[in-house]
């Protein structure tokens, strides 16, 4: 498997296709901050971009409706995978609360975390 380090803004995410392209011989697992929802993604874009994941039988881990932030209510952390690698690797994916799982729920944590966004 290959790791492939793209820093995406909502234009980069149109050139998946090329990125595809370099690493077509390995199972492909993208991940990162995407910034696939907000305001840096028009509702038109995003259906461009969810086309070419089909078409290239790539699919969404965490749907564009999920919630990845702690200070915002957008989905900009996301993982795209190979639908194949997604049907026989990968059992689930969702985001992870940790302000809500962790057990102590140290508010000067969450603060601080809310602070970087």
């Amino acid at each position: 498997m290959k790791l492939a380090n793209e820093r995406t803004k909502s234009k980069e995410l149109f050139s998946m296709d090329d990125l595809i392209k370099k690493v077509f011989d390995e199972p492909i697992i993208m991940m990162g901050d995407f910034n696939a929802s907000g305001t840096y993604l028009r509702e038109d874009e995003c259906t461009e971009v969810d086309r070419l994941l089909q078409q290239n039988k790539l699919v969404w881990g965490i749907n564009h409706g999920e919630n990845t932030m702690v200070g915002s209510k957008a989905s900009y952390d996301r993982f795209i995978f190979e639908a194949e690698v997604a049907n026989k690797m990968i059992k689930s994916v969702k985001v992870w609360r940790f302000n809500k799982d962790w057990s102590h729920n140290d508010p000067s944590i969450v603060e601080e975390a809310i602070k970087r966004n």
